[in-house]
């Protein structure tokens, strides 16, 4: 089976996020032993990460990329399935379409976003909606939006979670050296890894952690907020640079993937207590790096999480703060959730969401 995808967010020059669902998609189907022939869409030339790649195909760059370039593409040469790790699919398509579905926040939290970006999201997925024959859900939080907002039903839709890689299992013993880009950050720190834009709560975290600071005078723990710009950031870097505890918080911007394993280790804990989730896969990553986790109680989290970690109200600044505390101030709190994360972290890999797309993309040219 030869299995076309759209891998422009693999080729990025700062995967994260989506472009990072991206690649470690393609990695871990490149390497199942019978898995299916992979066919690469690219609207530029390949960066270092597609180098020992087969079947790569350089399109030319243009508005509308998807709907004219690769849509010609697929019909000049179909493949067998078209699977695409974002919701955005071309207005006509020659074969069988697989579609992830990675959240519906902009749904559930419509404020969150610029209004381009909800009309932009709107069309794409209404699109998809009507056109796909089948979806893959990253979690079942995100399949129970696909149902609830969009109708599609139970039988369109399989869920994928996602997985981690063996770089943050293997940082677990904290053994690696601490990276560059924590160079002037005291050993003891709370972590955020993701964009900063409005969906994360960035505004409601610093508020948290300036009141424990304040009730809690003798912790020595920084905030570090790692990760790049979005969109409307800054909101984000004004709360930050305003706080009473201003010297103690640290936007270090993009981080380069090499990094991110020794950055997660070296925390006390991680936080993601943003709204609209549809995995959260830096709370995986942490659990498999032996790191606590302090996370929203909403969307996918509890789903992700379970029992290993904290979860609290992410509405509420008060029940950021008391998590905080909870999780610092008590040991044995934290080691049991270091311990039980990295148990749960065991249950998501790369090679079962990979093997999960592949099969399903294979009922697709079946007929099942």
């Amino acid at each position: 089976m030869i299995l076309g995808i759209d891998g422009r967010l693999a080729n990025a020059d700062q995967p994260a996020g989506a472009g990072h669902y991206c690649r470690e998609v393609l990695r871990a189907l490149q390497a199942l032993p019978d898995g299916p022939q992979l066919r690469i869409y690219l609207d530029r030339e390949a960066r270092a990460f597609f180098e020992e790649w087969g079947d790569i195909r350089v399109l030319p760059a243009q508005p509308f990329w998807t709907h004219r370039a690769l849509a010609d593409e697929l019909h000049r040469d179909p493949p067998d399935v078209f699977f695409t790790p974002v919701t955005q699919l071309p207005w006509r398509c020659p074969c069988p379409t697989l579609v992830s579905v990675l959240d519906l926040a902009v749904r559930r939290y419509p404020r969150c976003f610029p209004w381009r970006k909800r009309m932009g999201m709107a069309l794409k997925t209404r699109h998809a909606v009507h056109h796909a024959d089948h979806f893959i859900a990253i979690s079942e939080a995100t399949a129970t939006d696909l149902r609830h907002f969009y109708g599609v039903h139970a039988s369109r839709v399989t869920v994928a979670p996602l997985g981690v890689s063996e770089a943050y299992r293997n940082a677990g013993n904290r053994d690696l050296p601490r990276p560059t880009c924590l160079s002037e950050i005291p050993d003891a720190y709370i972590l955020y890894l993701g964009q900063i834009q409005p969906r994360k709560n960035l505004g409601r975290l610093i508020d948290a952690f300036e009141k424990l600071c304040e009730a809690h005078p003798d912790l020595p723990h920084h905030l570090v907020l790692a990760g790049a710009d979005g969109w409307q950031p800054e909101a984000t870097h004004r709360v930050a640079a305003t706080s009473s505890v201003a010297h103690r918080i640290h936007l270090l911007g993009y981080i380069p993937e090499a990094e991110l394993p020794a950055l997660m280790a070296h925390a006390d804990v991680l936080t993601l207590v943003s709204q609209g989730e549809g995995f959260g896969l830096p709370v995986v990553e942490a659990m498999a790096a032996g790191t606590a986790v302090l996370a929203a109680d909403s969307a996918s989290l509890p789903e992700i999480l379970g029992d290993a970690g904290v979860l609290v109200d992410p509405t509420y600044t008060a029940a950021i703060t008391e998590g905080l505390a909870k999780l610092l101030n008590d040991p044995t709190l934290r080691a049991t959730c270091e311990a039980r994360g990295k148990a749960r972290a065991a249950q998501f890999t790369w090679t079962h969401c990979a093997t999960t797309i592949a099969r399903t993309a294979e009922t697709l040219t079946s007929g099942d």
